[in-house]
């Protein structure tokens, strides 16, 4: 499956916030994606696990001018489908995420303490999110196509130099 993102859309200062519960199958899609790009991208990244909310702080002190949460999310797409929506587009009654805290609440947390980061989920439709399941193929596939499209066009310092060949 073609990448969903383009590398113009993201644009100066760049986080990433995966967000995610690793033990539930699916579920884990935007933490994995989270651990596998740290420290292998020019840009920040945190494994928020379930509290994307308690990472708000130190994700508006970045003064990023994008952001991006990477979460699981039932958009009715086929399992293992990747959605990349700007926050303008996100709508609450569009899909059902699969956490607790609101993705468009913490959209406009950001918005209220005046960044104003352009702001995108990237969102998995999950297939298995039972306790103890394992991540299915299509959402390993997922991570590591991600993961490599990010290290490809945002590569880290070490990657740039060709330290580690």
């Amino acid at each position: 499956m073609p990448c969903p993102i383009t590398t113009t859309q993201l644009k100066g200062k760049i986080v990433l916030a995966g967000v995610g519960n690793v033990l539930k199958g699916d579920d884990g899609f935007g933490a994995l994606l989270a651990q596998a790009i740290d420290g292998r991208v020019s840009f920040r990244v945190f494994d928020t696990g379930m509290a994307p909310e308690n990472y708000l702080g130190v994700i508006v002190r970045e003064k990023p001018d994008t952001i991006i949460f990477a979460d699981t999310a039932d958009f009715g797409g086929e399992p293992g489908e990747v959605m990349f929506l700007s926050a303008g587009d996100f709508s609450d009654s569009s899909f059902f995420l699969t956490h607790n805290t609101s993705l468009k609440m913490l959209f406009e947390f950001i918005s209220m303490e005046g960044i104003k980061a352009e702001v995108f989920i990237l969102c998995l439709q999950p297939e298995a999110m039972a306790l103890g399941e394992d991540l299915s193929a299509g959402a390993r596939r997922e991570i590591r196509e991600l993961s490599g499209w990010f290290i490809a066009n945002f590569p880290g310092p070490a990657l740039r130099q060709g330290a580690g060949r």
